[in-house]
């Protein structure tokens, strides 16, 4: 993970190479400090995301989801995909796949950014 504005942002591994290096799906600085983390329980974070939301503006009709390809793929390998699926399903999440997103000039993956429709 890297840290940016005070806040951590994952960095997720493509590929370690054999000499002893890594390969990031996002661009890596020279002499940026990177962070290890541990995985989180992501469906009990969502579903304190969603209550956080539901807080915020009531009911909701929607929400307009934009989830990194590499939570589907996570969530595949860790065997949680159809949890994760119905969790969305019961949160009215409709949406699609990225690669990601921008925090201000640093990319960053293993998101879950969305629109919130409220009733």
């Amino acid at each position: 993970m890297v840290r940016a504005g005070g806040e951590y942002h994952v960095r997720s591994i493509q590929t370690a190479n054999a000499d002893g290096s890594l390969t990031f799906y996002g661009a890596i600085d020279e002499g940026l400090v990177l962070t290890i983390g541990d995985p989180v329980d992501r469906i009990a974070g969502m579903e304190a995301l969603f209550a956080d939301i539901r807080g915020a503006i009531g009911p909701v009709d929607r929400i307009i989801g934009f989830d990194c390809v590499l939570n589907r793929i996570d969530a595949e390998q860790r065997q949680i995909a159809q949890d994760v699926s119905e969790l969305y399903r019961r949160h009215a999440v409709i949406g699609f796949n990225t690669y990601g997103e921008q925090f201000h000039a640093l990319h960053v993956n293993q998101t879950f950014s969305g629109l919130a429709i409220g009733r």
